[in-house]
């Protein structure tokens, strides 16, 4: 079990680290037994699939769930090969992803997946690094929930992937240049699906993070890999790549009625319950 820091925020990796290789029904049964353990004390869970929610209520009746923000977690259905994809995508972005892999090969950029855990710890590592970077230098971390804002986060994530890749449930994906990293992220794995859990790029001209995702898909084709995840977030970029949505929700789940569950919502996540509230009022319920 990685390392925890000590926010309700980190409760997603403490419950999915042990059951990601599992089946709906025993994500949902790691879930009940974690609240058993903690006296049905709530638990957050991030990008949750909204179909797991009536599993956890079935096996666990006295579970309510209080959804507290909706969002996108956008996917790809991956054929067989790299050509096959590309005829998916209209004529302009087949024209950029032919570019962008262009640019890879004249510009001596390689890119590989990392399955081994120090590695990919450290990729990991250098991915958080950057994205601290980008914050910095566009005033966006007020934007970040709480836990983020911590360095113990980034720590806390760096073991996690450790401890996930070394079950076979994490790989990094490094992008070089003359050999310098210079983009790189973290995906986690089971079966014939890959969900890219975040990535981030040196800031270049040459859109490092743009030839990054090309040569990714490329390579998860190449893996076998059916569907992939591109993290929350309706960013353009992701539609260019041809990518659906997928609906998933962010949870509050315990014991408690929903009126407390939502009390205490507000007492360990302000932000995401003021969002939570104000959607609420627009909507007129």
């Amino acid at each position: 079990m990685p390392k925890s820091v000590p926010t309700a925020i980190n409760d997603s990796f403490m419950v999915i680290t042990g059951s990601a290789g599992q089946n709906l029904e025993a994500g949902a049964l790691a879930i009940t037994t974690t609240l058993e353990t903690r006296r049905g004390r709530p638990l957050y869970l991030e990008s949750v699939d909204p179909v797991l929610l009536p599993v956890i209520q079935r096996i666990d009746p006295k579970c309510q769930c209080l959804v507290i923000k909706w969002q996108t977690n956008p996917c790809i259905e991956l054929p067989t090969d790299w050509e096959t994809y590309l005829g998916r995508l209209t004529k302009k972005h087949r024209a950029k992803l032919r570019r962008l892999v262009r640019l890879a090969d004249e510009g001596n950029m390689r890119f590989r997946y990392l399955d081994e855990a120090d590695a990919v710890a450290e990729t990991t590592r250098f991915s958080l690094a950057q994205r601290r970077r980008v914050w910095s230098d566009h005033n966006l971390y007020e934007e970040t929930s709480p836990g983020q804002k911590e360095p113990l986060w980034d720590e806390f994530l760096i073991d996690a992937a450790r401890s996930l890749a070394a079950s076979g449930l994490a790989l990094g994906g490094e992008l070089t240049c003359d050999g310098a990293i210079v983009a790189a992220g973290l995906l986690l794995q089971r079966q014939d699906r890959l969900l890219g859990y975040h990535r981030s790029s040196e800031r270049s001209q040459m859109g490092f993070g743009g030839i990054f995702d090309a040569l990714s898909i490329r390579a998860a084709i190449e893996r076998g890999t059916r569907t992939m995840y591109f993290g929350r977030g309706a960013e353009e970029y992701k539609y260019q790549l041809g990518v659906v949505d997928n609906v998933l929700c962010d949870v509050v789940v315990g014991h408690a009625n929903l009126a407390s569950l939502a009390t205490i919502a507000t007492r360990v996540l302000p932000d995401l319950v003021r969002e939570f509230v104000q959607n609420r009022i627009r909507r007129g319920d």
